[in-house]
């Protein structure tokens, strides 16, 4: 899947395929979440052209789930970092009512069209 990925995106010559690898390496017998899959690009361009065309990538590849994600890799710092922004653009649309505010690469960011947030439905 990877490599059809890769390919997909024109990124087959920027890939160590020999160093991919998940992360943690061993499963944790507790956890149903699936392990993260790190894959080392050359260099730093073309891991940013892999994460750009990533969405596109995916949509044209029958074979490969779609509810798939792909982010560069963080520090723990930055995670967090990233997991408070998140908190408060999810903040801020609750108290709009909107869906309008969202996190890229560690800031917040605004959409020029805003739609309502989808209400949830409570099962009686």
């Amino acid at each position: 899947m990877v490599r059809s990925l890769v390919k997909e995106c024109g990124l087959e010559d920027k890939v160590d395929f020999d160093g991919i690898h998940r992360h943690p390496p061993h499963k944790n017998n507790k956890s149903n979440k699936p392990r993260i899959l790190k894959i080392p690009f050359s260099d730093t361009r073309s891991r940013d052209t892999f994460l750009y065309s990533f969405r596109k990538c995916v949509k044209s590849l029958p074979n490969v789930p779609k509810n798939i994600t792909a982010r560069r890799d963080m520090t723990q710092y930055e995670l967090n970092i990233l997991y408070n922004l998140r908190k408060q653009a999810y903040d801020l649309n609750v108290r709009e009512n909107l869906f309008k505010y969202f996190v890229v690469d560690l800031e917040i960011r605004k959409m020029s069209h805003p739609k309502p947030l989808k209400e949830k439905k409570v099962s009686a």
